[in-house]
């Protein structure tokens, strides 16, 4: 089972009570024996020196007040602050780099994010953020009841090449069943499959009904098979008695993922979506995949989301000369 190390919690800079995403955030920490960095991030300020004396005294207040805010969480030693300058998510990125963390959680810019995602902060970690990166409603329920792994069963193939992306569906389910136990919430896993060829064949080959079929029972076997061997990796993965705690409700459904994974979120209740993030491409560090964005724009419950291993961010990449 996933275990973290070290999360980061990107701070809002209005310093309001612990809000309940920060209280979800202590709670996994505490839960997984992990450290929490308080991260807030300033932007660079463009006021002229003779104020800088009173620029240090509000740093000084601002970190003040943002260790209070750490020892408001009676997390003990296990809890540190930093503060940054410049763009937010350039310098979470360094930060998840530097303090060695492996999940960033963030309560998101507005509450009609999902509205105005692309090009905020809370896309641009999405895209280029090495770690897992836990985007949670302003209004974070307190305890979640459904929490949704959607994997890719395209890449669950046996072939070498595609072991980076069996390892993103193992990576997937472990950290949706590790939110899952905290909670005891339902835990569900999801496939939406497409056969955009049936179509074309139905169109030129005669007994179209007939062949189309065929078609969608063949595909449908051959995603339930793989379904099946994905979640049989990752019961080895947990142990028999975790599995059958976890009990995870399996769900197999034809269609474009980008419009059958949104639906089944509100369907379901979902509180929690957890999925990869990146293109089949495999353009390491540069681009989301178009099927994730289009559920991205859909989805109106928190978002864990994933890159497979190998990613390197843009931002941490080596410039070119």
């Amino acid at each position: 089972m996933k275990r973290f190390a070290h999360i980061v919690y990107v701070v809002d800079g209005s310093f309001p009570a612990p809000s309940a995403s920060l209280t979800t955030a202590a709670a996994l920490a505490k839960n997984h024996h992990a450290r929490l960095t308080l991260l807030l991030v300033n932007q660079v300020p463009s006021f002229s020196t003779e104020v800088q004396h009173l620029y240090q005294q509000a740093l000084q207040q601002q970190s003040d007040e943002l260790e209070k805010l750490a020892n408001s969480l009676n997390l003990s030693d296990s809890v540190s602050v930093s503060i940054r300058t410049g763009k937010k998510y350039v310098e979470v990125i360094h930060a998840v780099q530097e303090l060695h963390c492996d999940l960033v959680i963030k309560e998101c810019e507005d509450a009609a994010w999902l509205q105005h995602l692309f090009g905020s902060d809370d896309m641009h970690l999405l895209r280029k953020c090495p770690t897992p990166v836990w985007l949670m409603k302003p209004k974070q329920v307190p305890k979640y009841r459904n929490v949704v792994a959607a994997i890719d069963l395209e890449s669950d193939s046996l072939e070498p090449n595609q072991k980076d992306k069996q390892l993103l569906n193992q990576k997937i389910l472990e950290i949706a069943a590790s939110i899952s136990l905290i909670d005891n919430a339902n835990l569900h896993v999801i496939n939406a499959y497409d056969v955009p060829q049936a179509g074309f064949i139905g169109l030129w080959v005669g007994e179209s009904d007939k062949n189309e079929q065929q078609l969608y029972e063949n595909e449908r076997r051959a995603k339930r098979y793989a379904l099946d061997s994905c979640l049989a990796r990752f019961k080895q993965k947990v142990g028999e008695e975790t599995y059958q705690y976890l009990n995870p409700r399996l769900h197999l459904v034809q269609g474009a993922a980008a419009h059958e994974i949104p639906k089944f979120a509100q369907s379901a209740n979902a509180d929690l979506v957890v999925m990869g993030t990146l293109a089949r491409s495999g353009i390491a560090g540069v681009l989301i995949g178009n099927t994730a964005e289009n559920i991205l724009y859909q989805l109106n419950c928190a978002v864990v989301t994933l890159k497979p291993e190998g990613f390197v961010s843009p931002i941490l990449a080596p410039s070119k000369s």
